[in-house]
């Protein structure tokens, strides 16, 4: 599916070149394009309206007619529908995340399921952002990346702040080697990583961290270099 089906750009160029009325679809769009990554129930209820809004409206009889509408109706209808098998996944796993018993009682014992949680927090999040990059055409985010053993960990986010780097060191248990902030887009296929000073195998590192945190090998591209899968699951 192309990104800019899932953006409001995408389909009002088409909907005013041929003065259709379409029942609201635009202004979902461009609500689901401003929503945060983290907001899944917000998402999800838009998601959802954009999907049963361009499914009904590549049945109307008057843009069946048109069949390069109604065809790019269809797509949007099936790309929503992607999404929001997306969304209900990582939706699942926070509301697992939330639903965490406690601990035991002993130091040790909280100390590890509260890494746990921070952890199953923080690859939420970055799974969200790496979907909505990919889902969202022309869109870019900032990143860091925090240098550790065994892994790097990287946050994505419409701005870095204090925060993220606060979130990364208890990652990474407790490091503070930030190695830069660059920004991030989706590009023909790949998530693409720039930054003004580049590291020697930082795109190896980066697909790395966040196939450790996530279980996704994607594909990345880091100025010249880069690391390719198309085993993306």
């Amino acid at each position: 599916m192309e990104a800019k089906l899932l953006t409001e750009n995408g389909w009002k160029a088409l909907a005013q070149k041929f003065k259709l009325k379409d029942n609201g679809l635009q202004r979902a769009l461009a609500d689901y394009g401003r929503l945060e990554e983290k907001k899944l129930a917000e998402r999800l209820k838009v998601i959802g309206t954009i999907r049963s809004v361009a499914a009904n409206l590549s049945k109307d009889s008057y843009i069946k007619q048109i069949p390069v509408a109604a065809n790019y109706l269809v797509d949007m209808a099936n790309a929503a529908q992607a999404e929001q098998g997306e969304i209900l996944k990582l939706k699942a796993i926070a509301e697992k995340a939330a639903k965490a018993p406690a601990g035991s009682g002993s130091e040790g014992s909280e100390a590890d399921e509260k890494l746990e949680k921070q952890e199953e927090a923080y690859h939420v999040k970055l799974l969200a952002a790496l979907q909505k990059l990919k889902g969202s055409h022309g869109l870019t985010y900032e990143f860091i990346v925090c240098e550790a053993k065994p892994h790097c960990a990287v946050t994505l986010a419409k701005q870095i702040g204090a925060q993220h780097k606060a979130e990364l060191t208890k990652i990474t248990g407790g490091s503070k080697r930030f190695l830069m902030v660059g920004n991030c887009s989706f590009d023909q296929g790949k998530y693409s990583f720039t930054t003004d000073r580049p590291v020697t195998g930082l795109a190896k590192k980066l697909q790395d961290s966040i196939k450790s945190y996530t279980g996704k090998k994607l594909p990345i591209f880091v100025g010249t270099e880069s690391a390719d899968d198309d085993d993306e699951k």
